[in-house]
C-alpha cells in the first residue's frame, strides 16, 4: 500500500511573493479603488478568497461590494502571476525532493490557498506538471480545511493508502495535516463513511522554513519534522520512507 504526499504550493514548492505583491495591489486598485497591500494580513496558508476579503474589511468594504467584484478581482491576481511566471523561482530542493518521490510510485499532489490556473503555469514552467497526480486548490474557499475531505478522494483515484505525509511552510499548513488526521479518525464533519476511508490514516506534518515562520513556530504549530528547506532530500526521504 503506498502513502500520499502533499506538498503546499507557496514558499514551498515556489517564491512568488513579488509577483503575487503587485497582484494583489493591482486588483484592490483596479476593483475597489484602494491602495492595500498583500501583507496587511497573516497571508501565508491562506486561500485567495480570504486574503482579498480579509484586507477589505479593514477598509470597511462591504461585502455585498467584496462579493460582488471578487471573480474579477481573482482574475487579475491569476493573469499577473501567469503573464510574470518566469520572475518566480523553484525552491531548493523542490524538484530533486519530487523527482526521487515519484520514483518510489507515491501519490504525489499539491494543497494550496492559490488558484489551479497559477499552479498549473509554474509547474508548466519548470516542466513538472507531470509529476504530479492531482492538484487541490482551496481558493475559492474561506480555508483550506474546507477541502480537506475533496484531498482525499482525489487521492483514492489512483490507489489506497495509509499514510499521508504534509509538507509545507506555514503553521496554517501543519493545522491542514490536523484536519487530516480527525477525518481519518472520524472526528471531523468529512467522516470516514463520507469519503471511505477504512481504518485509520497515519498522519506526519513536514514543516520547511522558507516562508515567513520559522522552526519553533511550525513545531508548535504541529510539525513532526522541520528543515530548513527541501534541499535536505536524503534526510526527508528517509522519514517518508
Amino acid at each position: 500500500m503506498t502513502k500520499l504526499i502533499v506538498f503546499d504550493f507557496d514558499n514551498t514548492l515556489f517564491d512568488f511573493y513579488d509577483v503575487n505583491k503587485k497582484g494583489f495591489s493591482k486588483a484592490f486598485k483596479e476593483v475597489y479603488k484602494i491602495n492595500a497591500d498583500l501583507d496587511e494580513v497573516n497571508w501565508p496558508g491562506m486561500t485567495l478568497k480570504s486574503i482579498i476579503v480579509s484586507i477589505l474589511k479593514k477598509y470597511k468594504v462591504s461585502e455585498e461590494v467584496i462579493n460582488k467584484n471578487l471573480t474579477k478581482a481573482k482574475k487579475i491576481i491569476e493573469k499577473n502571476l501567469i503573464d510574470n511566471v518566469n520572475k518566480g523561482k523553484l525552491l531548493p530542493g523542490a524538484m530533486n525532493l519530487v523527482l526521487e518521490l515519484k520514483k518510489k510510485a507515491y501519490i504525489i499532489g499539491i494543497i494550496s490557498g492559490s488558484s489551479e490556473k497559477m499552479i498549473a503555469a509554474a509547474l508548466k514552467k519548470e516542466e513538472m506538471s507531470s509529476l504530479f497526480d492531482f492538484i487541490v486548490s482551496g481558493g475559492s474557499e474561506e480555508s483550506r480545511n474546507n477541502v480537506a475531505d475533496k484531498l482525499i478522494k482525489e487521492a483514492q483515484k489512483y490507489s489506497p493508502f495509509k499514510e499521508i505525509i504534509v509538507i509545507g511552510d506555514s503553521v496554517r499548513d501543519a493545522e491542514f495535516a490536523k484536519m487530516l488526521l480527525k477525518i481519518s479518525a472520524g472526528e471531523s464533519s468529512a467522516s470516514k463513511n463520507r469519503i471511505g476511508i477504512a481504518g485509520s490514516i497515519f498522519v506526519k506534518s513536514i514543516g520547511v522554513t522558507t516562508g515567513r515562520h520559522n522552526e519553533e513556530e511550525l513545531r508548535s504549530a504541529g510539525c513532526d519534522y522541520v528543515f530548513n528547506n527541501l534541499s535536505q532530500v536524503h534526510e526527508i526521504l528517509k522519514l517518508i520512507s
